[in-house]
């Protein structure tokens, strides 16, 4: 092609797919990398119609391959469990009692449910539900919601910390949150 004016989209697209696809010459291309083609491609093409050299820009409209979103790798059985022995055991005692029982709880439930270091911290007590595993997260773009967790490590951990917790951490007469 010699000629940026008479490109289309067509052309656009089916250059994209001949990368994926790859040929005898050359090996296929990784969703990534054609993702960078196409990206390139854009820019050539958005450069030539704002210097004149074409009337359109065809690759507008073509959108660039979309790698598949991955889960994070989950962390082996054996750096948790150590990861919660640094934490502190649930039955310590002493001073620092109440702390460990905290750090231990919180990691217990960011680990078996999933939640936002954001969503942990702006827990209220009246959003554990202990019993039923159950936690109402806030600050989710969907709103609140329920969730069961994944684990039940956490639920060992509350009461513990509620029970042990210094007075600042929910001041005698603090206002119920709405659910």
């Amino acid at each position: 092609m010699d000629d940026l004016a008479a490109v289309d989209a067509g052309t656009v697209e089916s250059h994209l797919a001949r990368l994926r696809a790859g040929d005898a010459d050359h090996p296929p291309l990784a969703v990534s990398s054609a993702a960078r083609a196409a990206s390139a491609v854009r820019g050539l093409h958005r450069f030539a119609l704002r210097e004149g050299l074409a009337g359109v820009d065809p690759s507008r409209d073509v959108r660039p391959p979309t790698p598949p979103r991955r889960l994070p790798r989950a962390l082996p059985v054996s750096d948790v469990v150590r990861l919660l022995d640094t934490a502190g055991a649930v039955t310590a005692t002493g001073e620092g009692a109440p702390l460990a029982l905290r750090d231990r709880a919180l990691l217990e439930f960011l680990y078996g449910t999933g939640a936002r270091i954001s969503e942990a911290v702006g827990l209220a007590v009246d959003d554990l539900d202990t019993d039923a595993g159950a936690v109402l997260l806030r600050g989710r773009a969907a709103g609140p919601a329920w969730c069961r967790s994944a684990g039940t490590g956490w639920t060992r951990c509350a009461p513990g910390w509620c029970g042990a917790a210094p007075a600042w951490w929910r001041p005698a007469g603090a206002p119920r949150r709405s659910s």
